[in-house]
């Protein structure tokens, strides 16, 4: 009996132990384990490198991962070990040159450390100067009409990554970087919107980088008009509606705005032939509306359609819609 008693005496006291284990677990949320090496945006051009970092108290073991090319956008998890150690050295020699990023975090129990990304580059070390990018689009001297660009050059061999500059309003004579970022030996092309940028001229660049090597420049220039192109918008129209029936002949059509357009083009005739034919009569607006307009004839039908326009030129017609008015109804 006494045996069974300190038996039952032993095990309450072990869940007592764990139990205040639990309780009183370290909070580990907030606290970042500081790395050693490689620095951040350290080239790694050798054959081994090791992965270095602090010890943090109440750490019970640390994770390590490692992705191709980043957390924000991975294509490989390339390691995910867990360890007890403060290092551990790594062969890449065989890893991709490319770009990677790594972060280490310290476990213990269920709370973890925060998670910081420390970006490094492996390399083969060639130089590649006397190579230049090629760039695809916007062309050189191009005036650039749509808010969308499209940025697009060809892959340079042995380049790790690509370094893309865009300055206002020349490199020569810098006024203001609009862009400096690095792409992946995979991202040949990034959309990027112009809207915001001014009316002026700028000058653009896409560098191949190799650890410390870098491509020769190709320069080309773009000029932002502040203007919109209409050609591949539409307007849509809003009312009347198609078939409408109307008991005045002082009648008000209304579409839906375009972005970028100065007025509209009202073409209206009772004849649809004339009307596709470009013998319609024309009114000109500035807003969504046509305000009232007063309709020859009684007991006629009328179509119409509208088109938005700009210095550049103009949009496509909108749908063609019919009406009918007849002054005599009563509603």
């Amino acid at each position: 009996m006494k045996k069974y008693i300190g038996l039952c005496a032993l095990i309450v006291t072990i869940c007592m132990v764990y139990s205040c284990d639990q309780v009183f677990e370290e909070d580990l949320s907030g606290i970042t384990v500081e790395t050693i090496s490689p620095k951040d945006n350290a080239v790694i051009d050798e054959d081994k490198q090791t992965f270095w970092w602090k010890e943090v108290d109440d750490i019970v073991s640390y994770r390590v991962v490692i992705v191709q090319p980043s957390f924000s956008d991975p294509e490989f998890i390339v390691l995910d070990t867990t360890l007890t150690a403060l290092q551990f050295t790594q062969d890449v020699s065989e890893w991709d040159s490319s770009r990677y990023e790594w972060t280490v975090f310290g476990v213990s129990g269920e709370s973890e450390t925060d998670t910081t990304a420390h970006p490094f580059v492996i390399t083969t070390g060639k130089n590649i100067s006397g190579s230049s990018v090629t760039l695809l689009a916007p062309q050189d001297n191009v005036k650039i009409l749509e808010a969308d660009q499209t940025f697009w050059w060809t892959k340079l061999e042995d380049a790790d990554y690509y370094r893309v500059i865009i300055v206002q309003p020349s490199f020569a004579s810098p006024e203001r970087v609009i862009l400096d970022s690095a792409y992946t030996e995979s991202e040949l092309k990034f959309d990027y919107d112009l809207s915001d940028l001014d009316s002026s001229k700028y000058e653009w660049t896409v560098l191949g980088v190799n650890g410390d090597n870098y491509s020769d420049t190709t320069i080309y220039t773009f000029v932002v008009t502040g203007e919109v192109s209409l050609s591949e918008q539409k307007v849509v129209l809003q009312s009347p509606d198609n078939n409408h029936e109307f008991a005045t002949n002082l009648i008000e059509l209304e579409w839906k705005t375009l972005n970028g357009a100065d007025d509209y083009i009202i073409e209206y005739d009772q004849d649809i032939d004339d009307l596709y034919d470009g013998n319609g009569t024309i009114k000109n607006r500035t807003g969504g509306s046509s305000g009232d307009i007063k309709f020859n004839g009684n007991k006629v039908e009328y179509f119409w359609r509208v088109k938005g326009r700009n210095s550049l030129g103009s949009s496509k017609y909108s749908e063609v819609r019919r009406f009918y008015f007849d002054t005599t109804a009563t509603n």
